[in-house]
C-alpha cells in the first residue's frame, strides 16, 4: 500500500519520450525500454511529476482544480490507482518520506 504523504518525482525525464494522439499517449522509457500506454489523467499526472515532486494529496488537489466537474473521491482513487503502477513499472520514485 502507498503512503499518502510519499513524494513521488520522475527522475530523468530526458530519458522518456512521448508520442501523444488523442485519446491517449505512448511513453517510451529510455532507461528501461519498455513502452506505455496512457491515457490522459495518467499523462497529466506524470506531466505534474516532472516538474516536481508532489504526493498524493497534493496531486488530487491539483488535478481537482484542473479537471472541473470530476469527482473527487473517483479522482483520488484514480491517482493512486496510476502512482502504484508508474511506482511498478518503474516511472516513478520515491523523493523522499515524510
Amino acid at each position: 500500500m502507498l503512503d499518502v504523504s510519499t513524494l513521488w518525482h520522475v527522475p530523468e525525464p530526458d530519458s522518456l519520450v512521448w508520442r501523444s494522439f488523442d485519446s491517449y499517449s505512448l511513453l517510451f522509457n529510455e532507461r528501461s525500454g519498455n513502452t506505455h500506454v496512457l491515457d490522459p489523467l495518467s499523462r497529466e499526472i506524470l506531466d505534474l511529476l516532472q516538474e516536481a515532486p508532489r504526493d498524493e494529496t497534493s496531486l488530487v488537489r491539483e488535478l481537482t482544480s484542473l479537471l472541473e466537474g470530476q469527482d473527487p473521491e473517483a479522482l483520488a482513487g484514480a491517482v493512486h490507482e496510476a502512482l502504484k503502477a508508474f511506482d511498478t513499472a518503474g516511472l516513478i520514485f520515491p523523493a523522499y518520506h515524510s
